[in-house]
């Protein structure tokens, strides 16, 4: 400002850099474009050959964005090295370094990766001209958080922190879901935060099928969750088919559906290490069980809809054998499953799936499906 407290030529012009990157509407088409602005002109990023850059994003980074804005939940399924975790660090700063009181928390497999994820934030602040960094305030930053003057905060930390419990948090980032060793663990305290108006990215590439990522996308993409699905393959970036080509003759086939998929099916299939043939098992007859309950110490079935699934009763004549995986027993944890297979035909005819102490699996479900 001019000494007489009239304001200059530059600081009207920084004024109205200030509210193009950062427009004060809902609207998310204006957002969208506000945070385009600023990462082509503002925001720096590191690239491998090319050292420093201005971030200019590509089609399905905007597309990606436009979807972080008008939905509270989104499921992201990505391939490898196409720049979603600069994407997420660069929106996360947006946010919290332009608009108030928006506390993000972001969760990552390790703490080493965790510090990673903010270290992209912290390089593109530093470039940031001094103007608008002076116009944003102070930060105070330390290894695995920023917190701004406005309010808001940024904080990275490994999944296994539960830094997500008890949290009130604007945006919950989830980088590699279906890597995480809690990942049931971590939704479970997540889930909350959402609920009561914040708002979920989870981003990862595939690791086989089952997992909690894998039941989140087939959830998002039947319509039987809240989650909005998004499949951004190895071309995403601009990639050319001789790339491809290339790497299909450096990786083995699972790799290369996990790392780089083509399209979402193959990437769940092919991807985690399969012990088993998944086309083959997808083949295998599936139908509906006959009932579902429970069965009592005295060896009664009551058909309540509980968790033992029955499709042939058992006979004096039958052979059957009985195979159990124990859980940990946690409420929100993995199920025990126990399946009870006919040896003379090798079918499934029973199958219990819930949760329970594993010190009671033998007593009160293996022993009286046994007897």
């Amino acid at each position: 400002m001019t000494v007489n407290g009239d304001y200059n030529f530059n600081d009207l012009i920084n004024e109205r850099e200030w509210r193009k990157c950062a427009p004060d509407s809902t609207d998310p088409q204006v957002l969208l474009k506000g945070f385009v602005y600023f990462c082509e002109n503002y925001w720096s990023i590191r690239h491998p050959e090319k050292g420093r850059i201005r971030f200019n994003l590509f089609e399905a980074q905007i597309e990606t964005v436009e979807s972080w804005l008008n939905t509270r939940y989104s499921l992201i399924l990505k391939a490898r090295q196409i720049g979603f975790s600069t994407l997420v660090a660069a929106f996360c700063y947006w946010l919290a370094f332009f608009y108030s009181d928006r506390p993000i928390l972001m969760l990552s497999r390790t703490e080493r990766e965790a510090i990673k994820l903010l270290q992209k934030a912290k390089y593109g602040r530093q470039f940031l001209p001094e103007w608008m960094d002076w116009r944003g305030g102070p930060c105070n930053t330390t290894q695995t958080k920023m917190e701004f003057t406005n309010g808001s905060y940024i904080e990275s930390l490994p999944s296994a922190s539960d830094p997500a419990r008890g949290e009130s948090a604007y945006l919950v980032v989830v980088d590699e879901l279906a890597f995480l060793q809690n990942s049931e663990e971590a939704w479970s305290a997540i889930e909350p935060v959402a609920d009561v108006g914040g708002r979920v990215i989870m981003l990862s590439t595939a690791n086989g099928e089952g997992n909690l990522f894998h039941r989140l996308w087939v959830g998002a993409t039947t319509g039987n969750n809240r989650f909005t699905p998004l499949f951004f393959p190895w071309s995403a970036n601009g990639r050319s088919q001789d790339w491809y080509e290339a790497k299909k003759l450096d990786l083995p086939e699972w790799v290369l559906a996990q790392e780089y998929p083509d399209n979402a099916e193959d990437a769940f299939l092919k991807s985690g290490r399969p012990v088993f043939n998944l086309e083959r098992l997808r083949q295998i007859e599936v139908r509906q069980p006959l009932a579902r309950g429970y069965l009592t110490q005295d060896l009664k079935f009551v058909p309540d809809g509980g968790a033992l699934r029955l499709w042939t009763y058992p006979t004096t004549e039958g052979v059957y054998t009985i195979g159990a995986d124990p859980s940990q027993g946690f409420e929100h944890g993995d199920y025990s499953s126990v399946h009870v297979i006919s040896a003379r035909t090798h079918e499934v005819v029973a199958h219990w799936h819930g949760h329970i102490d594993p010190d009671l699996l033998g007593s009160e479900i293996l022993a009286p499906l046994g007897r």
